[in-house]
Order: C-alpha cells, then sequence, then structure tokens
C-alpha cells in the first residue's frame, strides 16, 4: 500500500480541515494516509507521496510550510499543492490563487496544483487580520467545499520522482 503524507500548515484551522477531507478522500483510493502539521516537523522518510497545503498571507504560503519545503523539498521532489485563499472565493480569481503557490512549487515540482477558498471565522483569527478584513468589507462566511477538495484528491497522480534517501 503506498504511503502519503498530508502535509498542511494553517492559522484558524481551515486547512487542517481540507487535509483531513484530502485524506479521507485518499484513504477510500486506497492510500495509507498519514495528515501532519508542518509545524511538527514530520519526517518524509518513509512515504511515497507527497500532499501538502498551506493557508495563504501576503499572497504566499505560512512561513512554517516554505521552511518545511526547504529543508526537505529535495527528499519530497515531488508533490501535489494547495492553498486555501480569500481570492479563491471569486472563480474568475482562480490563476491569481494558484500564483499563491509559486513559492513552494519552486521547492519542489508539483504535480499538481490547487486553490481552494477557506472560512473566514472573526473568533479564529488575529486582530489584524479581523481589522483587515472588515475593511475589505469581508464578513464572516464558510466558502470551504468539500465536493471540490474530493474531486481534486480523486484525481491526483501521487506517482513520485526525484526520490532521495
Amino acid at each position: 500500500m503506498q504511503r502519503v503524507l498530508v502535509g498542511y500548515a494553517t492559522r484558524a484551522g481551515s486547512t487542517a480541515e481540507v487535509s483531513g477531507i484530502i485524506a479521507d478522500e485518499l484513504r477510500a483510493r486506497g492510500f495509507d494516509v498519514v495528515v501532519a502539521d508542518l509545524r511538527d516537523d514530520p519526517d518524509p522518510a518513509g512515504f511515497d507521496g507527497f500532499v501538502l497545503g498551506s493557508a495563504t498571507q501576503a499572497l504566499t504560503w505560512l512561513p512554517e510550510s516554505l521552511t518545511w519545503l526547504r529543508d526537505h523539498g529535495r527528499q519530497v521532489g515531488r508533490a501535489a499543492l494547495f492553498n486555501l485563499s480569500i481570492t479563491a472565493v471569486d472563480p474568475t480569481k482562480q490563476d491569481v490563487a494558484l500564483g499563491h503557490n509559486k513559492a513552494a512549487s519552486e521547492l519542489v515540482e508539483a504535480s499538481a496544483q490547487a486553490a481552494f477558498a477557506g472560512r473566514y471565522a472573526p473568533k479564529k483569527v488575529g486582530f489584524f487580520k479581523r481589522l483587515l478584513l472588515r475593511v475589505l468589507a469581508k464578513k464572516p462566511a464558510d466558502h470551504v467545499d468539500p465536493p471540490a477538495i474530493r474531486a481534486w484528491a480523486r484525481g491526483l497522480d501521487l506517482t513520485r520522482t526525484n526520490k532521495t534517501p
């Protein structure tokens, strides 16, 4: 059975939830899946495939996710990448939202990429983010789309290349 790491970085929990949805779909496909917060620095040894994602901040992945990729990217080689972004709420801005994966895709070969909309729950974000979203007139909303996330996970090719010990 192919072993897959679904690694994520989150601030308010939505990316962890999306990672769980992806993991459930991969398990249904017969993969042995481990879900891990990249802040915990999971060891990539022993995994045959990788699905890595992050919430976005300042149009890129969170610092801890990029640090993990810098430290382990060579060993990972190839991964499916996803982000959660407020930009992804607008279907006409999907290319912009996918651009938030740029820094990550420079550290590993991206076998697939996605940008998903997340959830804005004011009680789960810091003061400055709440202030920014208030200025942008963003109201609390849940944009997590499990069917779209599952569909993306169903289509993933988790064949690994550039594998190094």
